[in-house]
């Protein structure tokens, strides 16, 4: 008797979700759907969709707010990064933008400065459900433009030391500290370069590569000034970080040579290195891969601290959407309310842009190494995001080639480099010049 009342209770509350949100779903679902009046439908572009996986999470976190706002639909746009920027622009060109749009950063000020999205600055100013305080001061920082903000921070990343403890013990030597400086690491990964057969090749690695960004950022130094105008690759300062990572690899042979980063796989899962730069995006699968014990440490200090170039996600609204307060609504969703934040960190996709979501929702999960709190004490602190400008992807392809050229040990470090900043110097001052003529100013 009493089974068969859980049954009725079921089937009852299995019509009761259809007659509530079964009309929805089929419109979501059906790529010919007519919308019903009173309800609005919202598109967001997305790249969540190179990978099933990717989408079918992001498809968690819409589902959640439709079952909060049965007016609202939500059609997602899914493109790979790859192609993403050229797709997104082709629609704003085309007059057939999305309402919402995630945004790839070194994008923002251009998108911003067409004025193609929307600059949010006094309607976020104005909510008084939004405090803006509550973000990491670098989560507002991808999102704006001559200090103007055009979208809302989803989420953020910066990067960490992995480290393999089992390696380490083996070795004999003691796990990094959270104030090490990059001396430290060129040390510690130099003990822990073994060429255990002694036939004269590397069997492990001290680590597999670093993020160069980072090196420079704790040093003082970066590609560009502060307002992007010119490029500060020949200061002293920039010189001796690009010389540290290349010294890293051909001086002290702690990192694989160029040659051999595509002969022996991913040293980190197979234990041929020790330490490994990563990110919030590789917990979960190492969680669920690495057979061997490990820990995060942070990035280590330089001359001026252990400063880490910083991304995350901005997500805007177009100028050219019909719908703002609906797009807005889902926009503060996504980006500020617990329920999202929540998600987005239990499925594994990335550390909420909030702070103070961060420390109750993301610090306490059962994937995270025992270190975490050391990442997020460093976002808190020296997390940034630098100069980048309207030009970045032509001045970071322009350094690219010298970069290059350094790491395979084929030029001088300190004459490619003010050959470099010469070049990109060129390209900044035609770049301004056709900026210029374009506002007719």
């Amino acid at each position: 008797m009493f089974t068969k009342h859980l049954k009725t209770v079921g089937w009852c509350l299995v019509i009761l979700f259809i007659l509530l949100y079964g009309p929805l779903w089929l419109i979501y679902s059906n790529p010919d759907r007519t919308i019903p009046p009173g309800v609005t439908e919202l598109t967001i572009t997305t790249w969540a969709g190179s990978s099933a996986e990717g989408a079918n999470v992001e498809e968690e976190i819409f589902k959640a707010f439709m079952a909060e706002n049965p007016d609202i639909i939500i059609r997602n746009v899914y493109t790979p990064w790859i192609t993403y920027k050229s797709k997104l622009i082709t629609m704003f060109v085309g007059k057939t933008p999305p309402d919402l749009c995630w945004l790839q950063m070194e994008s923002l000020p251009f998108l911003a400065s067409r004025g193609v999205i929307h600059d949010l600055t006094d309607k976020v100013k104005n909510d008084p459900e939004l405090n803006l305080k509550n973000y990491y001061p670098v989560a507002l920082d991808i999102c704006s433009w001559q200090n103007r903000l055009y979208g809302l921070p989803r989420d953020l990343a910066g990067w960490f030391i992995a480290y393999n403890k089992d390696l380490f013990d083996k070795a004999g030597v003691a796990y990094p500290k959270p104030d090490w400086t990059w001396s430290d690491f060129t040390r510690i990964a130099k003990q822990l370069t073994k060429d255990y057969d002694k036939d004269g090749h590397t069997d492990q690695f001290g680590c597999w590569w670093i993020i160069r960004e980072d090196v420079m950022l704790s040093n003082g130094a970066w590609l560009l000034n502060a307002d992007a105008s010119q490029a500060t690759c020949d200061t002293p300062a920039f010189i001796e970080s690009v010389q540290w990572v290349r010294d890293l690899t051909w001086k002290h042979h702690a990192a694989p040579q160029p040659h051999e980063m595509h002969s022996i796989g991913n040293l980190f899962l197979n234990q041929k290195a020790a330490m490994h730069y990563g990110g919030p995006w590789n917990i979960a699968s190492w969680t669920k891969d690495l057979n061997f014990r490990w820990d995060i440490v942070n990035t280590p200090r330089g001359k001026k601290g252990n400063y880490k170039v910083t991304g995350g996600l901005p997500i805007a609204i177009s100028k050219g959407t019909k719908h703002f307060d609906a797009a807005y609504r889902l926009l503060k969703f996504l980006c500020y309310s617990e329920k999202a934040q929540r998600l987005q960190a239990e499925l594994g996709i990335a550390v909420p842009a909030r702070r103070d979501l961060a420390r109750k929702i993301y610090e306490p999960l059962p994937i995270n190494p025992p270190s975490i709190h050391l990442y997020l004490d460093s976002m808190d602190k020296w997390a940034t995001f630098p100069a980048h400008g309207l030009f970045w992807k032509e001045v970071d392809a322009e350094f690219r080639v010298g970069w290059d050229l350094i790491m395979l040990d084929k030029v001088d470090t300190t004459q490619e480099l003010r050959q470099r900043t010469q070049n990109i110097n060129n390209l900044l001052e035609k770049k301004a010049a056709l900026e210029r003529n374009r506002r007719g100013s």
